[in-house]
């Protein structure tokens, strides 16, 4: 019998459906830029009736095979084999959440899910929420920045910018900051304006405030930065 194995899955087709999958609260932002993807692994699943394709399979003969006859104990033990179960691709996304205690994580994980099946329906896909790797605005790209923008929130500010990516560095250190440290003025999504003032710093999301912009007079929605 001959087992039909399909190309393996490549983590680069994993990544390129997740940039599919849309924030749960805003659509028009993907996870991917986002940077809610923390790490994607893929590796093929080789076990066929408990022998293993990845590796040398032990062939035993079957009962009454006689010694020494090779062909006959090749054959009776190929049949003897379960081919019931075939090499799948295991898909396991590491996710991390904006902030503990996010609603949005239970259908984050449906979508994530469904998304996987769309690519590869038999592949086996496993979601973990991970907190080992904390999320942060900086994670964003600039595509999401601008994705944000174009959504009606403003986009977070960079809270490291040159010269500060080495920690106990330069400006990263306690006793060079300042001691009054005074929030950038949020430009306003809308029209670009900095004429804003902040209306409430809880919005409806634990990430995001309200801000209202005195030149054209909307409210809208800042990513907090963290």
């Amino acid at each position: 019998m001959v087992i039909q194995v399909a190309d393996p899955l490549t983590e680069a087709a994993v990544w390129g459906a997740l940039a599919q999958v849309p924030d749960p609260e805003i659509p028009r932002v993907s996870i991917v830029e986002l940077g809610i993807v923390g790490a994607v692994r893929v590796h093929r699943g080789d076990a066929i009736g408990g022998i293993g394709l990845g590796g040398q399979a032990a062939l035993t003969a079957p009962e009454g095979a006689v010694p020494g006859d090779a062909i006959g104990g090749i054959t009776g033990a190929a049949d003897a084999v379960d081919h019931s179960v075939e090499a799948v691709d295991c898909i396991t996304v590491e996710l991390l959440p904006t902030f503990v205690g996010c609603p949005a994580l239970d259908v984050l994980r449906a979508n994530v899910t469904e998304c996987l099946h769309s690519l590869a329906p038999a592949a086996q896909v496993r979601v973990e929420f991970s907190f080992r790797e904390a999320w942060t605005t900086d994670r964003i790209s600039a595509a999401g920045r601008t994705a944000l923008r174009r959504s009606g929130f403003a986009p977070p500010r960079h809270v490291r910018g040159p010269g500060m990516e080495e920690p106990g560095g330069g400006a990263d250190r306690p006793d060079a900051l300042p001691l009054v440290q005074v929030a950038p003025a949020v430009a306003c999504p809308h029209c670009g304006s900095r004429r804003t003032r902040l209306e409430s710093p809880f919005g409806p999301a634990l990430c995001r405030a309200v801000y209202h912009c005195a030149a054209c007079r909307q409210p809208f929605e800042a990513f907090k930065t963290v």
